[in-house]
C-alpha cells in the first residue's frame, strides 16, 4: 500500500488541504494519512490551538472519507516534532506501507537543513506549489527521489482564516462544514 504522509499543525485545517489531499490521493497514492504535528519546531508553540483540539479537527473531518486517515503518531514523540523521527516511528510500526511525504515547494526549500533530512528523502517526497520569488534556488528540486507535481492550489492559509474568524468575516468557502461547526462549538480564534 502506498500512503502519502501530509503532516503539519492544520490550525485551522481548511480546503486548501482537502484540495492537496485529494490531488494525491487520486494520482500517486491508496491512503493520505493526516499527521497532525504538536509542536514544529519552525513555529512557536505558545500560539497553537491546543493540540488534541488540532487532532479532533483532522479526525472529524477524516471521518467523511474511507481513504483519509488522521493520525497521533507524532503525540507519542520527542518534541518539537521532526519529520525523520515520524517516519522512522512509522516505519518501525507499519514495515509493509510504502511511506512518502507530501511538503509544499516552500518546505522543500529548506528540506536540506531539516534533522536527518535523507530519512525523508529516502522515502520519496511529493511537492506541491507555493508561491514563492521566481528566483529562489532550491537545491534539492532535482533529487532523483523528490516528485514536484502540477497540483492546481488555491492560495490560503490557516493564519489567513484565523485573522478572518478574529474580524467576524466569513468562512464558509475556506473551510469543511465540519471543521466550522467545531470552530464555532468550542469558540475558536475569536481573540
Amino acid at each position: 500500500m502506498k500512503v502519502g504522509l501530509f503532516l503539519g499543525t492544520f490550525d485551522p485545517l481548511h480546503i486548501g488541504h482537502d484540495q492537496i489531499a485529494s490531488y494525491f490521493l487520486k494520482n500517486y497514492f491508496d491512503q493520505i494519512w493526516f499527521v497532525v504535528t504538536p509542536h514544529n519546531p519552525h513555529k512557536e508553540k505558545l500560539v497553537l490551538t491546543d493540540e488534541k483540539i488540532r487532532l479532533e479537527m483532522v479526525k472529524k473531518f477524516c471521518d467523511g472519507n474511507a481513504n483519509f486517515v488522521c493520525s497521533d503518531v507524532e503525540f507519542s514523540l520527542k518534541q518539537p516534532n521532526h519529520t525523520s523521527d515520524t517516519i522512522s516511528k512509522l516505519l518501525e510500526v507499519h514495515p509493509k506501507i510504502n511511506f512518502s511525504v507530501i511538503i509544499g515547494q516552500d518546505n522543500l526549500i529548506h528540506l536540506n537543513e531539516w534533522k536527518n533530512y535523507e530519512t525523508i528523502l529516502d522515502t520519496g517526497v511529493y511537492v506541491y506549489p507555493r508561491e514563492m520569488e521566481s528566483n529562489t534556488n532550491i537545491i534539492l528540486e532535482d533529487h532523483p527521489k523528490v516528485k514536484i507535481c502540477d497540483c492546481k492550489l488555491m492560495e490560503i492559509s490557516s493564519s489567513e482564516i484565523r485573522d478572518k474568524i478574529r474580524m467576524e468575516q466569513n468562512i464558509d468557502h475556506l473551510v469543511p462544514d465540519q471543521i466550522i461547526e467545531l470552530i464555532n462549538n468550542k469558540n475558536l480564534y475569536k481573540s
